[in-house]
């Protein structure tokens, strides 16, 4: 179903986005009325010009707006974003998650809805939705994921207890990215949480000068020694 602005019937992305922006004002959040006026203006003008009569200046003018829409719907990803997050952030969690899911009704191609319903979905700690949500992600997109997806993937699976499904997964990451600390401090906290000491300390030493520059490691690396870690011992 579309969204009503007022006698304007509004289907697809562009309903699901404004009907998101609605919803957000009626929990309370800030409004943005910028974007549900333009997704409405832009909609508007093609409607009219699509049941003009025929003729030069209106098949121009329907051409122009057609490729303002293009344009709109190129830019449009960042500005609903970061209203997601901002409103996310305020509590707002539905409606957060509602332009999410416009992003990628709206714009398949963009990895941002999918990213952002990924995110929200771990922030919120509803790991089952964040394992398939950074899934979806690293699936749709094989040749734009970057370490911190496949991280996310991996938080979910070990706050699932799927310890050795995790464990190897990020092992396959850190081939890919062997610079990725934040990759190996969660591959070292899954084996150490699961009692494999030696191949944690071993995954350290390997990389162990990045490691000490590294506040988070060179902790693990101190009580995987058997040191309780202050930062008086950490050079």
């Amino acid at each position: 179903p579309g969204a009503h602005a007022g006698d304007l019937q509004l289907t697809g992305g562009a309903a699901l986005a404004v009907g998101a922006v609605v919803a957000a004002g009626d929990a309370g959040a800030d409004e943005r009325p910028q974007l549900a006026a333009l997704l409405q203006a832009l909609q508007q003008a093609e409607n009219r010009l699509e049941v003009s009569a025929p003729n030069g200046d209106n098949e121009r003018l329907l051409a122009t707006c057609r490729q303002l829409g293009e344009l709109h719907r190129s830019g449009l990803a960042p500005h609903v974003g970061a209203l997601a997050r901002e409103l996310a952030a305020a509590g707002h969690v539905e409606p957060a998650r509602g332009l999410w899911l416009a992003l990628q009704q709206a714009l398949p191609e963009s990895p941002a809805g999918w990213v952002g319903q990924a995110n929200l979905a771990t922030q919120q700690h509803r790991w089952e939705e964040a394992m398939e949500s950074w899934g979806r992600a690293l699936e749709r997109f094989p040749d734009r994921n970057q370490p911190v997806w496949k991280l996310g993937l991996a938080r979910a699976m070990h706050r699932l207890g799927l310890n050795d499904e995790a464990a190897e997964f990020l092992r396959q990451a850190l081939t890919l990215h062997p610079d990725a600390l934040g990759v190996r401090h969660m591959l070292v906290n899954v084996l150490d949480k699961t009692g494999h000491l030696p191949a944690a300390l071993a995954l350290l030493e390997e990389r162990l000068d990045d490691c000490l520059a590294d506040l988070q490691l060179q902790f693990q690396h101190l009580k995987l020694l058997g040191f309780q870690p202050t930062l008086a011992n950490l050079r």
